[in-house]
């Protein structure tokens, strides 16, 4: 391990630092990387930050996750979050983090330990703390759009769209799983800020720091006091080590004798061996240290220091997994025999091993998935142009082939079961929908009625696509299985809006598939250059983007080429600036149907609009800058908080209280109502 702490190989190394600044905290980096290429100190730069910050994905960024909740920046990416928890919890020493692919089965691992430790079968004992900053929007809204419910399902090992979710109070009781909250003003930096606790009664505890930074993405900023960064979408291995002063006598052995000093290095040249191979490979795989500074903690003169290898390959993880683990038997077991509390002299002590899976559908696969054909809609027309005209949903399939190393045929086939996904929430919500933590009934279903009777406006597509909005809002409101595109709080617009114009087009499902990769490469564009974080640029990042991308694929449904496609985009966005986002009650319900409806119907005017020639003047990259500039200009009382706009009013406040007492919110006309699992009844 002491290699791995002076560095690797001179030829092979430069420092991580460079690229990427630290937190401000008492720690620095005293590690290297290996990258593929070592030709000159400029292109490692230049490749390591092209690591740090992957391009976005279609499946991670835009079109997912699937889940359940009311919102994907609170429900889906808290769950992710509370997933990595866990795995931080767990001993990779002496439990091997890989034998399972995560979920249920991962869920026993603390079970099994207190099961061994007391001979019992009781649930494990967890307790999280969780500490929310008043100057962001957590502290108003962590209740409401699912936080709580979000972390503790990742502390089972649940996925986001598991069905447990719905009871998850009970499950988490069952689970032994305890959880505070705290309003703590902390200086955060991020409105969707965790900072977290968890403490486990076999003796495992860590402290960790996570955002949230919108449509179920997470990225964590420090463990332990270090300031590791991982997103979840690649293998990680956090080794945690104690340096301790060497004696003299300990130095002049080392030095002397030459088998121990073999000895001592021999992991810590298979890490470099691997980290070396795997390049070579094309493998993306890096390794950094950190050392913490100004430790009181630790023996005096010692330092404490965390080793993370991030690699695209589980291979290459558990193959350093299973050499540390090898390594620490062996020295324990020398240990034993010889009475003392350590056979060797070295001066590097390994504390606690975790291996971290991805919790992302679409891994990071390093240099490959940075090499995508485009990051600006420019760049994009361009690649089109010299693509034999290149229509824009294949540029969708082509971007996200790169970005996830995929085919693009595979690209596709992942789509076509995105579509099947939302046309379900569609079915489902039809059939009416029931749940006791909601304030609006089931109206979908009125709405059919009216149609079907001749009692509204005729509209043709216009209201299938109001109808089929409003049934995948109230399947997300139920705790039904939902596709957030690009969010939870704005899965209606977008989905619903090219279903129902496929369905009056007679388009079939490969159509379909091929208009959401056009929803979604438009989605990478504002992912990548804006938001899709309400609580970074209001409603305007989530029904605004969702309306954007539904011009567009509709646009190329109805034959429309790629400028006309790009010009209706434009149109919606520039239509949606300053969208408040101020739900009633923080249930993600009113006024987020009505602005869900109006994304919709607003991409429908924009298509036909720019099909007729009408001219949209703003280029869509500039549309997305000005679109970033706007979200930062609005009040933070208007992003999410639940301080302004329509949430603040009195009868908002209201509806509010009631549901704090346990009242189900509706009008009181408890007409055709069903029983939910809370006990209670809501309209349908």
């Amino acid at each position: 391990y002491a290699s791995i702490l002076r560095g690797m190989s001179t030829r092979n190394r430069w420092p991580r630092a460079a690229t990427q600044p630290c937190l401000p905290m008492a720690t620095k980096r005293r590690g290297f990387v290996v990258p593929a290429s070592a030709s000159s100190f400029a292109s490692s730069v230049s490749e390591a930050t092209k690591r740090d910050v992957p391009p976005p994905s279609i499946f991670n960024d835009v079109l997912g996750p699937v889940m359940r909740g009311p919102s994907s920046s609170h429900s889906a990416a808290a769950l992710r979050i509370g997933r990595i928890v866990k795995m931080l919890l767990e001993d990779g020493l002496s439990h091997h983090p890989h034998s399972t692919a995560g979920g249920d089965t991962a869920g026993a691992t603390l079970q099994e330990k207190n099961a061994t430790a007391e001979g019992t079968t009781r649930p494990p004992r967890v307790k999280l703390l969780v500490e929310y900053d008043p100057n962001g929007s957590l502290v108003t809204t962590h209740d409401g759009q699912g936080s709580d419910m979000g972390l503790l399902g990742g502390l089972m090992g649940w996925e986001a769209d598991d069905s447990r979710l719905t009871n998850f109070k009970e499950e988490a009781a069952k689970a032994g799983l305890e959880m505070e909250v705290r309003y703590l003003s902390y200086g955060a930096q991020h409105p969707n800020t965790y900072r977290m606790t968890a403490t486990s009664d076999n003796g495992s505890r860590v402290e960790a720091t996570a955002i949230s930074t919108g449509g179920g993405i997470i990225e964590f900023l420090q463990v332990d006091g270090f300031p590791v960064t991982f997103r979840g979408d690649r293998e990680e291995l956090l080794v945690w080590m104690e340096e301790r002063p060497e004696c003299e006598e300990k130095k002049e052995n080392r030095k002397r004798n030459d088998k121990h000093a073999e000895e001592e290095g021999k992991v810590s040249d298979f890490i470099e061996r691997a980290l070396e191979e795997s390049n070579r490979k094309n493998i993306d795989t890096f390794a950094t240290v950190y050392e913490m500074e100004g430790n009181t903690a630790a023996p005096s003169g010692s330092k404490k220091l965390l080793l993370q290898v991030s690699s695209s390959s589980e291979t290459v993880i558990k193959s350093i997994l299973e050499k540390l683990r090898c390594d620490h038997r062996d020295r324990s077991s020398a240990s034993s025999s010889n009475g003392s509390s350590s056979s060797s002299s070295s001066n590097i002590l390994i504390k606690k091993v975790a291996a971290i899976r991805p919790v992302l559908p679409v891994k990071d696969p390093g240099r490959q998935g940075r090499l995508v054909p485009f990051l600006n809609v420019a760049e994009m027309e361009q690649y089109a142009e010299d693509h034999d005209n290149m229509p824009l949903w294949q540029l969708g399939a082509r971007y996200e082939s790169a970005r996830g190393n995929m085919s693009e045929d595979e690209v596709l086939d992942a789509m076509l079961r995105t579509a099947s996904i939302m046309r379900g929430s569609v079915e489902e919500g039809l059939a009416g929908t029931s749940y006791s933590d909601r304030i609006l009934p089931c109206q979908s279903s009125s709405l059919a009625r009216a149609m079907n009777q001749g009692q509204v406006i005729p509209g043709d597509v216009l209201n299938k696509v109001i109808l089929y909005v409003t049934a995948i809002m109230e399947v997300k409101s139920s705790m039904g299985v939902i596709v957030a595109a690009p969010t939870a709080g704005s899965c209606g617009a977008c989905p619903g809006t090219i279903l129902a114009v496929a369905e009056q087009l007679g388009k079939d499902e490969v159509e379909v598939a091929r208009a959401l990769l056009v929803a979604g490469i438009v989605g990478v564009m504002i992912a990548k250059h804006a938001t899709f974080a309400a609580e970074m640029g209001g409603c305007m990042a989530e029904c605004g983007a969702g309306s954007g991308m539904a011009a567009a694929a509709i646009t190329t449904m109805a034959g429309g080429d790629t400028k006309q496609a790009l010009g209706a985009a434009s149109l919606a966005l520039q239509n949606s600036f300053g969208m408040t986002c101020d739900p009633i009650a923080n249930r993600v319900e009113a006024p987020c149907l009505g602005k869900n409806v109006m994304a919709a119907t607003n991409s429908i005017s924009c298509s036909n609009m720019a099909m007729a020639g009408y001219r949209h003047l703003i280029p869509l990259d500039e549309v997305l800058v000005a679109m970033k500039a706007v979200g930062e200009q609005l009040p933070h009382e208007l992003r999410c908080t639940g301080k302004g706009g329509i949430s603040a009013t009195p009868t908002a406040r209201a509806i509010e209280a009631k549901l704090k007492n346990n009242d189900n919110g509706s009008n009181g006309d408890d007409r055709g109502a069903r029983p939910t699992p809370g006990g209670s009844k809501i309209q349908c």
